[in-house]
């Protein structure tokens, strides 16, 4: 005759415990006693299962081999649906073995095989039996028992469908772990789901557990189960569920408390999971004694200000990407800046200063975005700065005095500024009072930097002597300033310089007092919205704008007025603005070629008109005014006076 062969899981948990003593004897069936601890080596084994409704048992028999050998039959009819015994006493010892027996009421032979155990002194020992009954026809979906619910439970189901073919088998959820289950925003803890059968699919769920609380995560699954993350503070309900064509979903839920955090649970930080994705908000201001608490931080929501002498390394920071409001330090004794090498953003501005030991900022290598101004000022030590990502940066969030995007102030040793990913700045570039203890010339690479949309600054750099870093600039939309530059003696660097200004915006070129200038040669100048002046450059031999074709009028120091002024020049030899058809305002060439090699040419060949006053005072070595021929019209005073070689 041909029959079905169903697993019926008997969810059967064997717990064996030496050093016990249990409850009822071993034939009783009246429930599941808690073993209780005794002095004796010896223990038992507690069974505990549930039947499907389908099947009755009055009486299961087991059978104990190893150390003790025991057998027995149980009478299990008053038990109904929900079957426990305890067998013993049995050494402690390893080797054992037990083999579940019954016949249901309607004469069906049920059976499993025989499933190793040990016992060991004040363990506790799971093992899953399957009792499988050889039944007739049943209905084609088997429902697998969770057990008694314990997440420890591992419980299989095996099916041997016959010549009628496989049931279907709907899967139930054992049990869920959450560990952690309070976990801190950011923080993540493992989930782990037990099924029947095991791995069986299953989704997940995450509501806050108050009608429009706040609490909130994510679950993803992977091999073993899922990763739950904290992203805002509250308590949340994980619900897993089980699915199957032709079943009904089951489900189990679990709550996790996700907490807020503080500056002082930057954790958990550990050597598999160095940098956690944790962000804090700061109330105050670090130094040397709270750094610490930021360590294995990634986000810090506000500002980061870090200051004071015990501060010496910011290794505790080697895990931060992003602060969404500025970052300042000042007044350490930090060497470098190591530790964030891993800053790639900052909502705010970047200031760094009064840092008299640090010697490098190279290690903002990954920092790419800067929405407010960067300044390093005061660092007398600063050798090297390095932001070679950044591509982004603002303006404003510097202490009162500075006004710009890129600020470099009082940095004496400085030799190296990189930005070379740079393109644009959104307002002023400042270098100023740099260089008078440098080791040697200071290097510069704006590479990408084509358009200042504000002033460009060059003061008391005492060891820049090119500007080759600035080579693809094209724009300035404020003023262009090159004073006390004690190293500059040319300007070849900025050839690709197109425009001094902006519609509406007077913007002046001021090229003063650089002793070791000689050349000023601005081939690809066009135009300049203010004026354009030339002062107390004493090695100054060379002023040549050939392609300037348009100049404005103020912008330059008190006591200049006019669009064009040569002053205090005693070297010049050359002076060609070719192109300059007009001026707004007047030229002035004054104290000129006292110590010239040579006498004055000066190239105006498209000069008509100049409107306001022409004035040639105490110009040593101008021989003839050739370089004036086209001019027609001088709408103010035509002055020439103490020209010795006219």
């Amino acid at each position: 005759m041909n029959r079905w062969l169903e697993s019926i899981l008997c969810s059967v948990l064997l717990v064996a415990v030496a050093g016990c003593t249990t409850g009822p004897s071993a034939g009783s069936a009246s429930g599941m006693q808690t073993p209780t601890l005794s002095g004796d080596p010896t223990g038992s084994v507690s069974l505990a299962f549930t039947i499907p409704g389908e099947v009755t048992l009055n009486q299961v028999s087991y059978v104990v081999t190893g150390p003790t050998n025991l057998s027995n039959t149980v009478d299990v009819s008053q038990a109904q649906s929900a079957i426990g015994f305890v067998v013993g006493p049995l050494s402690a010892a390893s080797g054992y073995t037990i083999a579940l027996s019954a016949t249901d009421t309607v004469g069906d032979p049920c059976a499993s095989a025989a499933v190793p155990f040990d016992v060991n002194v004040g363990a506790i020992t799971q093992v899953t039996v399957n009792l499988v009954c050889d039944t007739p026809p049943s209905p084609t979906i088997v429902v697998a028992d969770a057990g008694s619910g314990s997440v420890a439970v591992n419980v299989t189901v095996s099916v041997d469908g016959g010549e009628a073919g496989a049931p279907i088998v709907c899967p139930t959820i054992a049990g869920i772990s959450v560990s952690p289950a309070e976990e801190i925003v950011g923080a993540s803890s493992t989930v782990t789901v037990v099924t029947a059968p095991p791995g069986a699919s299953v989704t997940y769920s995450v509501v806050a557990v108050d009608p429009g609380g706040s609490g909130s995560g994510t679950v993803a699954s992977t091999a073993t189960g899922a990763v739950f993350t904290c992203n805002s503070p509250g308590q949340v309900r994980l619900t897993v569920v089980t699915t199957a064509p032709g079943c009904t979903d089951e489900s189990l839920s679990t709550l996790i408390t996700c907490e807020p955090i503080d500056a002082g649970d930057a954790g958990p930080v550990d050597d598999a999971n160095p940098c956690p994705d944790l962000e804090v908000t700061p109330t105050g201001a670090f130094d040397g004694t709270t750094l610490s608490t930021l360590h294995g931080v990634t986000r810090i929501n506000g500002n980061l200000t870090i200051s004071g002498t015990n501060v010496v390394t910011l290794q505790d920071l080697q895990c931060l990407v992003a602060v969404s409001g500025s970052v300042s330090i000042t007044s350490t004794t930090l060497g470098t800046l190591s530790g964030l090498d891993s800053l790639g953003s900052i909502g705010g501005s970047l200031y760094v200063a009064s840092n008299p030991s640090l010697t490098s900022a190279s290690d903002l290598s990954a920092l790419q975005t800067v929405a407010g101004a960067i300044g390093f000022e005061s660092d007398q030590g600063l050798t090297n700065v390095a932001l070679p990502a950044l591509t982004s940066v603002g303006t404003s969030g510097l202490p009162d005095g500075f006004n710009g995007s890129v600020v470099f102030n009082v940095l004496a040793s400085l030799t190296n500024i990189d930005v070379h990913s740079l393109p644009t700045t959104p307002s002023n570039v400042q270098f100023t009072t740099i260089g008078s203890q440098a080791a040697g010339p200071l290097a510069t690479n704006f590479a990408s930097l084509t358009t200042v949309n504000g002033s460009l600054n060059f003061a008391s750099v005492a060891n820049l002597d090119t500007m080759a870093g600035l080579g693809a600039l094209t724009t300035v939309r404020g003023s262009f300033t090159l004073n006390g530059l004690a190293s500059l003696q040319n300007v070849g660097g900025l050839g690709a310089l197109a425009t001094v200004g902006a519609p509406g915006v007077v913007a002046s070129v001021y090229i003063a007092s650089n002793p070791a200038l000689t050349d000023v040669t601005l081939a690809g100048l066009q135009t300049v919205t203010g004026a354009i002046g030339f002062e107390s450059d004493q090695a100054l031999t060379d002023a040549a704008l050939p392609a300037l074709t348009s100049v404005g009028t103020s912008g330059l120091p008190d006591g200049f007025n006019g669009s064009v002024v040569f002053n205090v020049l005693a070297s010049l030899t050359k002076i060609d603005f070719r192109s300059l058809p007009t001026t707004p305002s007047n030229v002035q060439f004054t104290t000129i070629g006292s110590q010239a090699a040579g006498p004055l040419a000066t190239n105006f060949a498209s000069l008509t008109t100049v409107n306001g006053s022409l004035n040639f005072a105490s110009v040593a070595n101008l021989d003839n005014m050739a370089g004036l021929g086209a001019l027609a019209t001088v709408r103010g005073s035509f002055t020439l006076n103490g020209l010795a070689s006219l």
